[in-house]
């Protein structure tokens, strides 16, 4: 990188005129062309400088926002180009503690948690400046560092109901930790809405996913069926274990769609 550094600077001053403008041409894309973008197998793409591999995991650096690790099986391919990925122009300002702060935002997310319900719009009534932390937060929960994800996990756990519909967002992220850490949050604040994408999980690749989506499922639902979240289990026996849950969600939804059919009207 430094040699091509100074041959880009020796171009730029002259010094080596003879060199065929096809050279020149193929220097100057070499140069615009040390970034990377993964697609993914789900239709998805991410910026940033493809590191290297490990144990079955593309490491990569995203901007200056940190390292991720992405399952080699999920990605499509890799192309070269100059996207380096997301800047955060605020990263390394250190959080100034704000006892007085911290215990009003907690109390206005209780606020904001108690006009939630089972039904379908837990999410209404969120203040523009919570929505914009919760969505900070899961683009954190997404983040290789452990230490960033565990904190990002913590703080949407205490948000509780209002956080619930953007964390179902990544309970298919391509990263398994993500995938974990989301339910693990959406079995603590169990609401129905969440039902669909417990099911979805139940048969996930990962073992770990299985077994909390199936929890998730039991804490929304109020049964305790069983499912072989286990990999000793086959595709078949899960395919036929998840069958409970989808006729349950089935009723469900249909009752819960009723009732705000009728709420409408009398509207």
């Amino acid at each position: 990188m430094r040699r091509m550094g100074r041959t880009m600077r020796n171009l730029v001053h002259g010094r080596f005129p003879a060199l065929p403008s096809v050279m020149i041409v193929m220097i100057a894309l070499s140069a615009a062309s040390w970034a990377d973008t993964v697609y993914l197998r789900n239709g998805s793409s991410i910026d940033g400088v493809v590191l290297g591999k490990h144990e079955g995991q593309v490491i990569m650096q995203i901007g200056n926002l940190g390292r991720m690790e992405i399952p080699e099986k999920d990605v499509q391919t890799i192309e070269k180009n100059a996207r380096t990925g997301p800047i955060n122009p605020d990263r390394g300002e250190k959080r100034r503690d704000n006892p007085v702060g911290d215990l009003e935002k907690k109390n206005e997310r209780e606020a904001e948690a108690k006009k939630g319900s089972r039904g379908l719009t837990v999410e209404d009534a969120i203040s523009p400046e919570l929505e914009k932390e919760i969505k900070e937060l899961v683009y954190d929960l997404t983040r290789q560092r452990s230490a960033t994800r565990t904190r990002a996990e913590r703080k949407l756990a205490d948000i509780g109901k209002p956080a619930v519909s953007y964390v179902r967002a990544v309970t298919t992220h391509a990263s398994e930790l993500t995938r974990i850490a989301a339910f693990r949050i959406l079995k603590k604040t169990p609401v129905v809405e969440s039902t669909e994408a417990a099911i979805v999980g139940l048969t996930d690749e990962v073992r770990f996913v299985r077994k909390l989506s199936w929890e998730t499922l039991q804490e929304i639902t109020g049964e305790n069926w069983v499912f072989p979240w286990d990999d000793s289990a086959t595709d078949r026996e899960r395919d036929q274990a998840k069958i409970k849950w989808t006729e349950w969600w089935k009723v469900e939804k249909a009752r819960l769609e009723k009732e705000a059919e009728k709420k409408a009207a009398r509207d």
